[in-house]
């Protein structure tokens, strides 16, 4: 069945194809720019967390206590990805501009805490510097799914979501792989963490710009959760 259109100006039918999703995705500028923000972001978090692995049990553990470092460190990190959301629906402004200023400041927070990693001194030092990009790392996860549920149609939601995750486990799963390759060629997990800050850095100023171009039309179109 029919029934109007979307701000897109896609129809709005009911149980159309994969490829009308795309379609909506693709006229729906705000809409793309979301999943390009948390796929950005998971292509960092993939790079870092095959970096974490490696310090954990090559770096600051050893073959008889990897094992359990690891285990603290993911204890960490699921208590840091847990608070960072809570602490930004905390304080951030209830704006669009609030929330670019939000989605900023974490790129910037996680492109920081990457790059520290890599001259983390000892594994407490690493643990919390690596939680520090935790947070920031989930806040855009969590705030980014929010603002796609509200820029969705819902005759289109699902198709849309569904892409939302195919491109961000696609830009994740790449993270990992440019991170593994680099190790087993023999660079150092420093040296990957300093290369994924950099690009982590790189994505800030695109960002930077994009909202600085774009924000305010957010305004006419959703109010922030």
């Amino acid at each position: 069945g029919g029934g109007g259109r979307g701000a897109s100006g896609v129809s709005k039918s009911r149980g159309g194809t994969l490829l009308s999703g795309c379609r909506f995705v693709h006229l729906n500028k705000y809409v793309l720019a979301m999943i390009a923000l948390k796929a950005s972001n998971l292509f960092v978090v993939g790079g870092v967390n095959t970096a974490n692995i490696w310090f954990s049990e090559n770096v600051f553990g050893d073959a008889a206590d990897g094992a359990v470092s690891l285990g603290v460190l993911q204890t960490v990190l699921g208590v840091a990805t847990l608070a960072g959301p809570l602490l930004a629906r905390r304080f951030c402004r209830d704006t669009p501009k609030g929330l670019a200023v939000l989605f900023l400041a974490c790129f910037l927070l996680n492109a920081l805490a990457t790059t520290a990693v890599a001259f983390a001194p000892s594994l407490w030092v690493f643990m919390a510097i690596t939680a520090c990009g935790a947070a920031a790392q989930s806040t855009v996860w969590v705030f980014t799914s929010s603002v796609l549920q509200k820029l969705t149609v819902d005759s289109y939601r699902g198709r849309t979501l569904g892409l939302d995750l195919a491109t961000s486990t696609l830009l994740q799963a790449c993270g990992n792989v440019l991170a593994g390759f680099a190790l087993e060629f023999g660079y150092s997990p420093r040296l990957v963490c300093l290369a994924f800050g950099g690009v982590c850095g790189a994505l800030f100023l695109l960002w930077t710009l994009y909202f600085v171009l774009y924000s305010h039309h957010y305004a006419r179109i959703i109010r922030i959760p």
